[in-house]
């Protein structure tokens, strides 16, 4: 048979490091403090595969993390029709307007089209993860909190998630935040909205390449136990009053939506706050 037979060809690299920490000391009769800790680094690229070489070497896959972003370069919104003459066409995405997002012409060739997308940004999977926590007591108060992040991460919002045709809905912030032709911003967060599918501005672009790092207070708890005199005359061994949460606090910058989620749209389960308070008695 003259028929080629395919294979799974590639090489990828993987590196990393991860460690633990712990520390623990009795810093005297009514005091302790315990602190223990995890981090995680891990890069993966791609050094061979079975891919055609590229026009264009940017656009080789060799070299790049398994999990990279991949989109134009934005060159932020055009100002005016003046503006827009005096760039590379853009047609390629749809009719342009002001307000609408200028792409970089990566190639110079004075169009934009697929060979002006290039590796942007982290790769969507984060190469650092982290946590941390710690416990104290003393005498017949205790604290505790656990912390959890990640960084070196990158993502591409959607933030477009219903069709602009003859009516429907934007997010509140697209609506407060985007580019209108009375104010002609543009800083606005948001290109113009308009009826359609307005293909040019909702294309993979540095325009949405969000960081997507967090550190959340994933639990903490303080409590206090009564004095053992206090407990006998409750009939127990132990009287503990206690308060805690689950997700109280989330530091990002990005600020749609939870960065953790990984969610493109926004549209995902939200993940709950939840705080309790009890008493536990021990007979």
């Amino acid at each position: 048979s003259n028929l080629i037979p395919s294979a799974n060809i590639g090489k990828m690299e993987n590196k990393g490091f991860d460690g633990f920490i712990e520390y623990s000391q009795q810093v005297s009769k009514d005091f302790r403090i315990t602190f223990k800790g995890t981090f995680t680094y891990a890069d993966y690229k791609i050094l061979a595969n079975g891919d055609a070489n590229p026009l264009y070497k940017y656009q080789s896959k060799i070299g790049q993390n398994v999990n990279a972003n991949y989109g134009y370069i934005s060159e932020g919104l055009f100002i005016d029709q003046v503006d827009i003459a005096h760039s590379p066409s853009q047609i390629f995405l749809g009719t342009v307007q002001p307000g609408d997002i200028k792409y970089r012409d990566i190639n110079h060739d004075g169009k934009i089209d697929n060979f002006d997308q290039v590796y942007i940004g982290n790769p969507t999977v984060p190469k650092f993860t982290y946590g941390f926590g710690s416990s104290m007591s003393y005498k017949g108060f205790d604290i505790s909190f656990l912390l959890q992040g990640a960084t070196q991460v990158s993502f591409i919002a959607s933030p477009k998630v219903f069709n602009e045709v003859n009516r429907g809905n934007v997010y509140t912030i697209m609506a407060n935040s985007r580019w209108e032709p009375e104010t002609q911003n543009l800083n606005a967060s948001f290109p113009r909205l308009g009826v359609g599918a307005q293909n040019n501005n909702y294309v993979a672009s540095t325009f949405w390449l969000k960081d997507g790092s967090y550190l959340r207070l994933k639990q903490a708890e303080i409590g206090f136990t009564l004095p053992a005199s206090i407990s006998k005359r409750l009939r127990s061994k132990d009287v503990r009053i206690y308060a805690n949460g689950l997700n109280l606090l989330t530091f990002s910058p990005f600020k749609w939506w939870d960065a953790e989620s990984k969610s493109q749209t926004g549209i995902y389960y939200p993940v709950q706050r939840v705080v309790n308070v009890g008493i536990d008695i021990k007979f």
